[in-house]
């Protein structure tokens, strides 16, 4: 006398659909990295479909098991505004402005302070940033404004200040314009 036996399709089908949602998750994991110039939200998503047929002597099962898995981010590269974000300093004196960092985007960041005499667009530069900002580097998000540097005098006036920040995926953004206004 044969005796058949009963193959339990519950626990085939549990690991059949966790073996689906990984190689699901293995795919967005291996997929290239996304570049995002319309600061849009990025979703991936992988589908996949697992058939078991499983035969037991003369019977037979037929399994259709599919899974999707969709992972979404934003990576909306931001720069919030200095603070403070207006002052008055009398010439000889120095303060600081502050910005709280990128938000958003791929890490790591690079940050830049742009200045300018006038507050439009093609007035601003990194190396007059660099001359009224001592000491700021690619990792800091404060300026150390001087009036007074070495033989450099900053003559009076109001003075624009902007954070400029990149990413690694190359995005970049610009704070708003903060500005000091030098007194004699």
């Amino acid at each position: 006398m044969h005796r058949r036996h009963k193959i339990p399709v519950i626990p085939i089908l549990a690991v059949a659909f966790l073996l689906v949602i990984a190689a699901a998750g293995a795919l967005y994991v291996l997929s290239p990295r996304h570049s995002n110039p319309n600061n849009s939200t990025i979703t991936t998503t992988a589908s996949t479909t697992l058939t078991t047929s499983i035969r037991s002597g003369a019977t037979q099962t037929t399994t259709s098991t599919a899974a999707t898995t969709s992972v979404g981010s934003s990576s909306q590269l931001s720069e919030p505004a200095p603070q403070p974000s207006s002052q008055i300093v009398r010439m000889g004196a120095n303060t600081t402005i502050s910005d709280a960092g990128a938000q958003g985007g791929i890490p790591p960041y690079s940050y830049q302070w742009f200045a300018a005499v006038m507050n439009t667009s093609s007035n601003f530069t990194s190396s007059f940033g660099d001359f009224v900002c001592l000491n700021a580097t690619a990792q800091s998000t404060t300026c150390n404004f001087q009036t007074v540097s070495g033989y450099n005098t900053l003559l009076p006036g109001i003075y624009y200040l902007k954070l400029h920040v990149s990413d690694s995926s190359s995005q970049s953004a610009n704070s708003s314009v903060a500005y000091v206004d030098v007194i004699s």
